[in-house]
């Protein structure tokens, strides 16, 4: 048939907020038809293909506003049709998941409404009772007005109800459905439902200061999520396993959840973390199939809810590298771990802690644990920070020095103990700027050299050559009372540096206490190593006491104990040197074994063995008679 065939006798009056298919169903039952299909054969259509199934789908409305005379406009807002984004309803986007199964062949009722439809209502009682396109929302399950559950079954027959059928009063078995009485919810058990039915129009409208802003669909989905996890926790009764009335309070709790957010929803959040076990506080332990939904609706509606979890997550449990959050690793997006950041910056975990918590980036962290996580957008500032900057070990390798050295610059103020930062200063990181600064006041300009020139060793050696101690040729050097002679190729900072010893003998003096030795001094003077000695104060040879230097209280020995040691004993390195050529100090062993001579305080393996001086030499200078200096032989 085409468009210009006569209209069809309306006979039926439209009803507010009826879907166009229920339009046709009671045009159809009107007509005294048993079915749409028989009706649709005896109206002109333009295309009959498919159009019965096209109309549950919420298409072919023009056909109908063309045979009814009601506006087209009139039935697709009361009708619940497909677009790109999704399910659209009364000007609301009430799906986004286009499942036409919300929409087709879902047809439940409110008992109560048909009555009131019957009662109210003019014309033959079979065509009174209409459906409300807001039945078909399935995430609406109770009626506002009635305070009643909605029917989806018919109670007799266990028959769920269709479109298909004509008159929502009775059902395909004969059933008298208005005679139905469904569960009754409280007033305040049901607001959710009454503020989704405001929104299409139906109903008041209810203010509400965070729903309002989003979505139809994603509201209501809020609303059921919240309202799930507030009242089932972590692991939460699935919306299917809900029955009607179950899922009227769900979207209840759920608006009162978003009522005053992000502060109700935080609390609910608090109570899931004092309910979960610490063994397992992960974000899956602890909000369970929250996180997973957040996880798989990746709306950007959501962001607000998923940015509070995060932070929640953030502040409360401890998570690793390998926790999952949202269904990918937590330390993605935007957030990483302290391991994860240390490895960008070359440094230890501790360390930039350390670092961002001075620099005022984060809060002081209880733990420091590789996996803590922290936002990922302390990486840039932080990678540019330690690139200038470097530890005390990293400044150590630096200036080629040893621990020791280091610490007795520090303490001596040639190197600064922090770095500096607008007022604040971080501990033990130091500044390679600076660091280059104090090598260049070190050597100022003194060229490079491949070997060292006669009479100049580096500063290491002359420690040993001008019994002057390492900090102290580095205050003379700063003070400008030595100069550097030059600067090895080879090595690198403090060690390439090259001064003159007789310069240094000259310009510094040597400061000796006559009461004291350090462990390293008498080591020199009896001409053995320092484990020696430390023997020796342990077998009770030497008196422990504490020598107060410029720098801190060290232990020392008695100088008086430590001559008289010397006077009587000897050890084999010193008779080693008796001979004009110095011999080794295993040939002086072995010739004071054969001649017959034990040692006064026997060895071992960190002690050096010592001879009675006396009768040693005296050996050690007939064996040597030819060798001796000639002052030496003549005595």
């Amino acid at each position: 048939m085409t468009a210009s065939a006569p209209r069809l006798a309306l006979r039926v009056r439209p009803a507010p907020f009826e879907p166009g298919w229920a339009l046709f169903n009671r045009l159809a039952l009107r007509h005294g038809c048993e079915s749409r299909l028989e009706f649709a054969r005896q109206v002109p259509l333009a295309d009959r293909t498919d159009f019965v199934r096209d109309m549950e789908r919420g298409r072919r409305f023009d056909d109908i506003a063309r045979l009814s005379s009601v506006p087209l406009e009139t039935l697709l807002y009361n009708s619940i049709i497909q677009t790109i984004e999704g399910s659209l309803l009364a000007g609301e986007l009430v799906s986004r998941s286009r499942n036409l199964s919300y929409s087709c062949n879902f047809a439940r009722i409110c008992p109560d409404c048909l009555r009131s439809d019957i009662e109210q209502d003019e014309g033959p009682v079979a065509c009174r009772p209409r459906r409300r396109s807001w039945w078909d929302v399935a995430k609406i399950s109770n009626c506002p007005r009635h305070g009643r559950t909605l029917l989806a079954a018919c109670p007799a027959c266990r028959r769920t109800f269709r479109r298909s059928h004509l008159s929502p009063a009775t059902c395909e078995c004969g059933h008298d459905l208005t005679a139905e009485r469904t569960e009754v919810v409280a007033s305040d058990g049901r607001i959710g439902d009454a503020y989704l039915v405001g929104r299409l129009g139906d109903g008041p409208r209810l203010a509400h200061s965070f729903l309002d802003n989003l979505a139809f669909a994603d509201a209501a989905e809020i609303m059921q999520w919240l309202g799930s996890v507030a009242r089932w926790g972590r692991s939460i009764v699935s919306w299917r396993r809900q029955g009607l009335a179950e899922r009227t309070r769900t979207m209840a709790v759920g608006f009162a959840i978003c009522e005053d957010f992000p502060n109700r929803f935080e609390e609910m959040l608090d109570g899931m973390l004092a309910a979960c076990p610490w063994k397992r506080r992960t974000p899956v332990g602890v909000y369970g199939r929250l996180q997973h939904w957040l996880g798989l609706s990746t709306h950007p509606a959501l962001d607000p809810i998923r940015e509070a979890v995060r932070d929640h997550v953030v502040k409360n449990v401890p998570i690793t590298a390998g926790t999952i959050l949202f269904r990918k690793p937590a330390p993605e997006g935007d957030l990483t771990t302290l391991g994860g950041l240390a490895g960008r910056c070359g440094v230890s975990a501790d360390r930039v802690a350390t670092v961002a918590a001075a620099l005022g980036m984060i809060a002081p962290l209880l733990r420091k644990d590789r996996g803590v996580v922290v936002p990922k957008a302390l990486e840039e500032p932080l990678v540019a920070f330690f690139r200038k900057s470097c530890s005390p070990e990293e400044a150590r390798r630096h200036l080629g020095t040893t621990h020791q050295l280091f610490k007795t610059l520090v303490a001596r103020n040639y190197l600064p103990r922090a770095f500096p930062l607008g007022g604040a200063s971080i501990p033990a990181q130091y500044r390679l700027v600076d660091l280059g600064r104090f090598l260049t006041a070190l050597h100022g300009d003194a060229p490079f050299m491949d070997t060292p020139p006669r009479g100049s060793e580096t500063i290491l050696r002359a420690v040993r050559v001008c019994y002057r101690s390492s900090d102290a040729i580095i205050g003379g050097l700063l003070r400008g009372q030595i100069k550097a002679t030059g600067r090895l190729r080879s090595e690198r900072g403090i060690a390439q540096i090259l001064v003159d010893t007789n310069a240094v003998i000259a310009g510094l003096e040597y400061e000796d206490d006559p009461m004291f030795m350090l462990m390293a001094q008498a080591a020199r003077h009896l001409r053995v190593t320092i484990p020696t000695v430390a023997n020796l104060k342990r077998l009770g040879w030497f008196t422990v006491d504490r020598k107060q230097t410029s720098l801190r209280i060290m232990p020392a020995l008695r100088r008086v104990e430590i001559e008289a040691f010397g006077a009587r004993f000897v050890s084999a390195a010193e008779l080693a040197r008796i001979p004009c050529k110095a011999t080794h100090a295993v040939r002086v062993h072995q010739h004071l074994r054969h001649a017959g001579l034990a040692p006064a305080i026997p060895g071992s393996r960190k002690l050096q063995p010592f001879y009675d001086r006396e009768s040693a030499e005296r050996i050690i200078r007939d064996i040597y008679r030819d060798r001796l200096p000639a002052q030496a032989a003549a005595a």
